[in-house]
């Protein structure tokens, strides 16, 4: 963590606006982009009760970003305040109704959106498919196993992550906005492609 995160961490993102006014005598100013980064930070580090305070001021600066009002949702949603996480994550559907980041986190959450992308529950069996090690063509490694029903992706320092099912051999992941979709031959897994927002790539089972 960076000083500014450390002092945010201990004594809050009020706290360190204050310090600043007092000592420079003028106020500090975020961006969006900036606070949500931070957040990010600071939740991946343990610390989800100070990336709320963080997420919600990105929030106030820019209402109409989805991805402020995603990230304080899941924040709070972490932090076990669920009615709270709902609400924030609700936001988000009334900016992009289609957005499938906030329609699996609400699902997740007990709540059904309306929306057209199918709930799908595999048992373990069914997912087992998809485990094992692939060689990912932006040079990664990823690993797939199936833990407590869902099955999970990590990899090359990446956190574990859960991959939903929303369609045939087709899987959301949530923390790249991205559907990962398998490749079959003889009713055996043998690859996936990533579609993200910003291109393509595939990867090969070992």
């Amino acid at each position: 963590l960076s000083k500014q995160e450390e002092f945010i961490v201990a004594e809050g993102i009020v706290a360190y606006e204050e310090k600043v006014a007092k000592i420079y005598g003028f106020e500090q100013e975020w961006d969006e982009q900036t606070l949500s980064r931070m957040g990010q930070m600071l939740s991946s580090k343990g610390h989800p009760d100070k990336a709320v305070d963080v997420f919600q001021k990105a929030t106030m600066i820019a209402p109409q970003s989805k991805r402020a009002w995603f990230l304080h949702g899941e924040s709070l949603a972490k932090t076990g305040l669920k009615e709270e996480a709902i609400k924030s994550l609700e936001k988000v559907l009334e900016i992009d109704p289609k957005n499938m980041q906030a329609i699996i986190a609400l699902r997740e959450l007990g709540v059904a959106p309306e929306s057209d992308v199918a709930d799908i529950q595999l048992t373990e069996e069914e997912l087992k498919k998809y485990e094992g090690t692939y060689d990912v063509e932006i040079g990664l490694t990823a690993n797939m196993v199936v833990k407590d029903g869902k099955l999970r992706v990590s990899g090359n320092g990446i956190p574990e992550e859960v991959l939903f099912p929303i369609g045939e051999h087709t899987f959301f992941l949530s923390a790249l906005d991205s559907k990962l979709i398998f490749s079959l031959e003889n009713d055996r897994v043998v690859g996936f492609k990533v579609e993200t927002e910003n291109g393509t790539f595939g990867a090969i089972k070992k």
